[in-house]
């Protein structure tokens, strides 16, 4: 092949990969250009979802209002009165407090105790006298004797039990633990000595009466 043939077919390979050069150039533009309106349309398309999630979340707001609100309101109350159980307050003083139905307290009651049931092996000891006797709280070692006595009308009889403020020096035992060791007692009095008969816990006492 002659020199200047040769320079030729240089020359000619030199624009040939000029030209597809620019064909790659345009064709990434293309690329970057369709690229971002495909990004765009995706804002787009996301911006209307969120206005139309807001949308739908404000109208389904207030439609539900009142509902949502009752149902704020009776969760924070269950709390409330779950944390004054808990710190051995007893139902009719959270009724009372609280302006609260007794069903209500009362539900939440028993989810306490089936949650943190009393010991199996806890069991009651009677003593009896003429007008009143000892009942006497075992668990292992733990023995929390309260005296009680007969009731008159509708009251069988009142056990009288520590105050919360004393419940920890009188028995050794955590003040949480007062409500299901008092609710052991109840229901098994009402079981062994008062069947048909219901109990409530006061603030010193726990009463067995006729419901």
């Amino acid at each position: 092949m002659k020199q200047e043939q040769f320079a030729q077919l240089i020359e000619q390979a030199y624009k040939d990969a000029l030209a597809a050069a620019d064909v790659i150039k345009e064709n990434a533009a293309a690329d970057r250009e369709a690229a971002r309106q495909e990004l765009e349309s995706a804002k787009k398309a996301n911006e209307v979802a969120q206005a139309e999630g807001k949308k739908l979340a404000e109208e389904y707001f207030e439609k539900h209002k009142a509902e949502l609100v009752e149902k704020s309101r009776r969760e924070w109350l269950a709390d409330l009165v779950r944390k004054h159980l808990e710190a051995g307050k007893s139902k009719a003083e959270i009724i009372e407090w609280l302006e609260l139905d007794e069903d209500f307290v009362e539900h939440i009651r028993v989810e306490l105790i089936l949650k943190n049931p009393p010991s199996t092996d806890a069991r009651l000891e009677y003593a009896e006298y003429p007008r009143g006797g000892t009942v006497t709280y075992v668990r292992g070692k733990t023995r929390l004797v309260f005296d009680w006595e007969f009731g008159g009308g509708d009251t069988v009889s009142f056990i009288f039990v520590p105050r919360e403020e004393h419940w920890e020096s009188r028995t050794g035992l955590p003040l949480s633990e007062r409500p299901s060791v008092l609710d052991f007692v109840g229901q098994q009095v009402v079981r062994d000595k008062a069947r048909g008969c219901k109990y409530r816990i006061r603030a010193d006492v726990l009463e067995v009466y006729r419901g």
